[in-house]
């Protein structure tokens, strides 16, 4: 297999990756959709808390096509496939 083709498959991986996480989002009830389509968690930049299942959580306020390219990130509401309990940011 040669690295060209190495890269294409793991570029194919990523963007697949990112494509759940960000259609994720567009789905999400308190998502915010600003001007040119930027979708945001919660309110842009600070974010917002929110009663969850009885619970309080805090939405992050991120650009959200920026932060689901971020392997170490998670989402708040724990929506991302492989979430785990823990927020990483």
């Amino acid at each position: 297999m040669s690295p060209t083709h190495v890269t294409k498959k793991m570029s194919d991986l990523i963007y697949k990756y990112w494509l759940q996480r960000f259609e994720t989002c567009q789905r999400c009830t308190f998502s915010k959709t600003m001007l040119l389509d930027i979708i945001t968690c919660g309110t842009p930049v600070v974010g917002e808390v929110v009663r969850v299942e009885g619970k309080d959580v805090k939405l992050c306020g991120c650009i959200m096509k920026l932060k689901a390219k971020l392997e170490s990130a998670t989402c708040p509401l724990n929506l991302w496939e492989n979430d785990n309990d823990t927020n990483k940011g």
